[in-house]
């Protein structure tokens, strides 16, 4: 019996060695082993096919096509690669198409890849590369009905249609693109009926007029501060976007922007770099976001809002409930922000974040109650206070808004990286905040 128990395990020892060694993952249908290929970079998708003659081909049907060449390599083996692997791929779509790279691509090549993978109903493209020449992008991308997602950073010349509608369009990202028109006609319409998400750094627009129509859009993104130079375009970039929830702008006005229909407007970040006269620029833009509920501004903005000399109808925001005041590479004095405050009657939620030190009313270096509008303390709640020094300023800051906002409930402080790195200071400090008068109510929260 016992010779026969050991046989039995002998066995099974060695059909559990022969199972552990079966190659079950080859027997597994085709559409599972592309899903598996996509998370790998086409590049080590394609070496799968030595594995074996079941695998020579199973690579030709995969769905994520994406290319990177950051390490040496030369161009031409890229270009013939990325060619070679159109060339045998035979899936009648493809979900992601992207080339990622430091090379400088030939125009032709790249237009070339765009106008194939289009013909298979690409779901995304992703364009992060150099090309030799202006690139010159298929008519058919501008009527596709089935891209949904673009990102192009190319550091190209491209010129656009007078007029297109992608209308499967969901999410737009452009960067460091030169637009210019097919055309003499110096006004360009761009129609995105489902578009979502728009994203636009340092694009440069040799148009006179560019209409973007995006009924869907909810969010977005300009950012053009990174110009070499400081010049100022008569021309002008008007959005049409009635869904529009948050916008992010970093800007130095080279552009006219305007802003049309921003009802649904929930969330704004406003940063401005000029040193030319923008004043007009300013007030357009503000008047497109009249209607924000929760509004960060830099210190450079608060300070060309300050020299601007807007109406106060302009300045109302009559829903603003939350403002944000971002203060760096420089001062932002007290005067700009009371003033500020005079036209924020509803704001209930402030907050301070800081890389520089704020100098409140230069000369005395206070806060007074006449300086600000009983309105504006009235409906105040809650304060941080970000990047706290403990300085004159900082304190006098809080010791006014203790004594004053008779609505305030909350006021949290967050020590500086240098106060925190000093607990003899930050002990004074914390005894200091403790000595101020307040209303019972209120809380300081210090850390």
């Amino acid at each position: 019996m016992a010779l026969s128990n050991t046989v039995m395990d002998a066995s099974s020892s060695t059909r559990q060695r022969l199972n552990e060694d079966e190659d079950r993952i080859s027997y597994l249908p085709d559409n599972i082993l592309h899903y598996i290929l996509s998370f790998l970079s086409t590049k080590f998708a394609v070496r799968t096919s030595v594995l074996s003659t079941r695998w020579k081909q199973v690579w030709f049907g995969i769905s994520n096509l994406v290319f990177y060449a950051f390490g040496p390599m030369d161009k031409l083996i890229f270009m013939n690669f990325v060619d070679n692997v159109l060339l045998h791929h035979d899936a009648t779509f493809i979900d992601k198409f992207s080339v990622s790279s430091k090379l400088v691509l030939d125009d032709t090549r790249v237009n070339g890849w765009i106008s194939t993978i289009l013909d298979r109903n690409v779901g995304e493209l992703v364009l992060n590369t150099f090309v030799e020449h202006p690139l010159m992008l298929p008519c058919t991308l501008f009527t596709s009905k089935v891209l949904q997602r673009m990102k192009l950073h190319v550091d190209s010349n491209l010129k656009l249609p007078v007029s297109f509608c992608i209308s499967s369009l969901k999410v737009l990202h452009l960067d460091f693109i030169t637009f210019s028109c097919e055309e003499e006609i110096h006004q360009v319409s761009l129609s995105f009926p489902v578009l979502e998400k728009l994203v636009l750094i340092d694009c440069i627009w040799n148009i006179e007029v560019v209409n973007i129509y995006a009924p869907a859009l909810e969010n977005l993104m300009i950012n053009d501060a990174s110009y070499a130079a400081d010049n100022i375009y008569d021309f002008e970039i008007k959005i049409y976007a009635e869904s529009l929830i948050t916008l992010d702008l970093v800007s130095k006005f080279a552009y006219k922007f305007s802003l049309h229909n921003l009802s649904s407007l929930s969330k704004a970040s406003v940063d401005f770099h000029s040193e030319h006269g923008i004043e007009d620029r300013v007030s357009k833009l503000i008047e497109g976001i009249g209607n924000v509920k929760d509004l960060m501004l830099s210190s450079e903005a608060v300070e060309i809002l300050f020299v601007a000399n807007l109406t106060v109808e302009l300045l109302a925001f009559p829903n603003l409930k939350s403002l944000r005041v971002h203060i760096q590479g420089g001062y932002v004095y007290g005067e700009m922000l009371t003033e500020l405050f005079s036209y924020l009657p509803n704001v209930e939620s402030l907050l301070f974040t800081k890389e520089v030190d704020i100098i409140f009313f230069e000369g005395n270096g206070c806060w007074t109650l006449e300086a600000i509008p009983q309105s504006f303390l009235s409906n105040l709640k809650s304060v941080e206070l970000r990047s706290f020094d403990g300085n004159e300023n900082d304190l006098g800051l809080v010791e006014f808004l203790l004594k004053n906002a008779i609505a305030l409930q909350k006021v949290t402080i967050r020590g500086s990286s240098a106060l925190s790195a000093n607990p003899k200071k930050q002990f004074e400090v914390t005894k200091q905040l403790l000595m101020l008068p307040r209303d019972s109510t209120c809380v300081i929260d210090f850390s």
